[in-house]
């Protein structure tokens, strides 16, 4: 229980207090934009987050069977899945984000929502499928260790956001891309090699199935640019 609420602290500084920092450091109405821009990414991580704890049991189940075999396959078979369903509505935000927010907010900027929005999610493209590899820290009783990344995460990210708030002219941009960026590194490199350690798997076994979802989200990409093309949207 402790090393959860210190992981949700954690999380806390590393995601929750981006609008606070934007109220406090640019503006109320900035505030707001990002709270706008915020919302669809949200729920984008939310869908990957109770996903991941469809497989929860499962992976459970494999792990007091001492089959890590079973427990690999069943890990890369949630991660390709989650991957799959998430990178739709990511890749949708991606191309079609610009005319999305001016139907929903015709009042704000709706490119510099989309560009928001984009930044904001750029750790759940690369890493939709790492929550069920984050589950693999509680069922081998490494929450500890998974907590304490999330705090360092946290307290980084903080601190780079409120630099880049105070001495640069990035703004909101900076607030919504660093959490994501410092995210993803904690991801990719401590994350999922650790994982696989703790099952007996090579560090570089889940590292494939990763970026599958990067490569998924840009063709989708470009198949969803192609259609664009041929359609007139107003």
């Amino acid at each position: 229980g402790i090393w959860n609420s210190i992981s949700s602290l954690g999380e806390m500084l590393l995601t929750s207090l981006d609008l606070l920092v934007a109220n406090l450091f640019i503006s109320s109405n900035d505030m707001g934009i990002l709270s706008v821009a915020k919302s669809v990414p949200n729920m984008i991580s939310g869908l990957a987050q109770t996903m991941a704890s469809v497989f929860f049991s499962a992976m459970t189940i494999d792990y007091a069977h001492n089959d890590f075999s079973a427990l690999k396959e069943t890990v890369k078979t949630s991660t390709r899945l989650i991957g799959a369903i998430v990178t739709i509505p990511l890749s949708f935000l991606i191309v079609f984000g610009q005319p999305f927010y001016s139907l929903w907010q015709p009042t704000l900027d709706a490119k510099q929502l989309q560009i928001l929005s984009i930044l904001t999610c750029m750790g759940v493209i690369l890493c939709a499928g790492c929550n069920s590899i984050v589950t693999i820290f509680t069922i081998t009783l490494h929450v500890k260790q998974s907590s304490i990344s999330v705090l360092i995460s946290g307290v980084v990210s903080l601190s780079i956001t409120l630099c880049l708030v105070k001495f640069t002219d990035l703004g909101i941009y900076a607030i919504a891309a660093v959490s994501s960026i410092v995210d993803t590194i904690r991801m990719v490199c401590y994350i999922v090699p650790t994982a696989s350690r703790y099952i007996g798997a090579k560090k570089s076994t889940f590292i494939p199935v990763v970026f599958k979802s990067l490569i998924s989200t840009g063709s989708l990409c470009l198949i969803g640019f192609i259609i664009k093309h041929f359609i007139n949207i107003d």
